[in-house]
């Protein structure tokens, strides 16, 4: 590759490189110190075990705190939980985008290199046909630059067509007749003009995935915040309920026995 030209995966352009595998814990609660899934599996067993020990549910009813109230904290449970699996798959899809965006941008680079660089010898003396085929300031580096330049490369090039074969930009002969003393053919061209395409198509859904592993997260947070209030007032609600009876209170943050 062309030693002016940055590794693809290094460009940093629209936002698009994925986040870490591992996102910071959401403060929530008011325990900031614990990770997203240790306060949610904290939450899931003070609530089955409101309901599933007998003794406990018992105590809790009688200062009020009923079976109907805990079946709502366990509703806003079952909702943060689908959505920190939701968010979870979405980073994966969003991180999958990327690597695919990011493997076809090296691939494409890699043959566009070559394409420019004999570009650069073929019209060395020809500064109109350099400014022709966009190469007047050197290699971009940033995606949507290099998707810009590259695309007009090749479009001034070989041409291009709509679907129906309708010629959008003729071929340029003579820039090509002067590029095919280095065997850079019109196939080569147009082969890898697809493969810029591709690249371009592949960034559109990168985009895409990004924005609903966003919104995932958006959501996600969201749904922990409203658990996370309403165990703002569960929690002191169950402590004082069984003040008198640590044992029991002691077993509502036990595991609940399979």
């Amino acid at each position: 590759m062309n030693s002016t030209t940055s590794n693809p995966t290094d460009a940093s352009t629209t936002s698009t490189a994925a986040p870490a595998a591992s996102t910071p814990p959401v403060a929530v609660g008011g325990s900031d110190h614990l990770t997203i899934a240790e306060r949610m599996n904290q939450w899931r067993v003070a609530l089955a075990n409101a309901t599933a020990q007998p003794d406990i549910a018992a105590a809790l009813a009688q200062d009020g705190l009923t079976e109907e109230i805990v079946a709502e904290g366990v509703s806003l449970h079952d909702k943060a939980s689908r959505w920190v699996s939701r968010q979870v798959k979405e980073l994966g899809e969003q991180m999958e985008a990327t690597e695919q965006r990011d493997h076809l941008w090296n691939e494409a680079n890699q043959e566009f290199g070559k394409h420019y660089g004999y570009a650069r010898i073929a019209f060395r003396n020809e500064p109109s046909a350099l400014a022709k085929l966009g190469m007047r300031g050197g290699r971009s580096k940033t995606l949507a630059e290099w998707l810009s330049q590259a695309g007009t490369f090749y479009r001034n090039l070989v041409g291009e067509m709509d679907e129906s074969g309708k010629v959008l930009v003729p071929l340029d002969e003579t820039l090509l007749q002067a590029l095919s003393r280095y065997q850079v053919t019109p196939e080569k061209l147009r082969a890898n003009q697809q493969r810029v395409r591709a690249v371009a198509a592949a960034a559109a859904s990168q985009k895409k995935e990004a924005g609903e592993f966003q919104d995932a997260t958006v959501q996600r947070d969201h749904a922990i915040e409203q658990l996370a209030e309403f165990m703002r007032e569960f929690t002191p609600w169950a402590e004082l309920a069984l003040q008198d009876r640590p044992q029991l209170l002691e077993g509502l943050y036990r595991p609940v026995e399979s």
